[in-house]
Parts: structure tokens; C-alpha cells; sequence
């Protein structure tokens, strides 16, 4: 299920306001952006991120994917 994100997070540093996204088990994220008309998908299969939605990977991937599409 998608929910509105809050850019406050650290996690969604990068986020638009109104950006939904939608986490999975092993940490699969899943974000749109309808302000850029743009959607993000990271597929990893990882069962040692701890809290998958505050990992460097996710941070990682969300920064570099949001400064492909500025």
C-alpha cells in the first residue's frame, strides 16, 4: 500500500511533497513522484539492513536517482 512521505525524514531527503511510496519485506522500496512524473524502484533482496527505510542504500539510491531527474 502507498502512503504519503514526509521530506522531515531522513530517509526521504530528497522527496518531493506529495511523493508516495510503498516499502516490502527484505527492502524493496517503491516511490512516485507526481509532481516530476516520475517513479523510483529499488529491488534488493537483503534481510541485514535493520530498518530498511533509514539504510545507506536506500539513502543512496534515492539521491542519486532524484539528481538524475533534476
Amino acid at each position: 500500500m502507498f502512503r504519503s512521505l514526509s521530506p522531515k525524514k531522513i530517509a526521504t531527503y530528497d522527496l518531493t511533497p506529495g511523493m508516495l511510496g510503498a516499502a516490502g519485506a527484505w527492502g524493496i522500496q517503491a516511490l512516485i513522484d507526481p509532481v516530476k512524473k516520475v517513479a523510483y524502484v529499488l529491488m534488493i533482496q537483503r534481510t541485514d539492513l535493520g530498518n530498511a527505510d533509514g539504510s545507506e542504500v536506500r539513502c543512496a539510491f534515492q539521491s542519486s536517482a532524484a539528481s538524475a531527474v533534476k
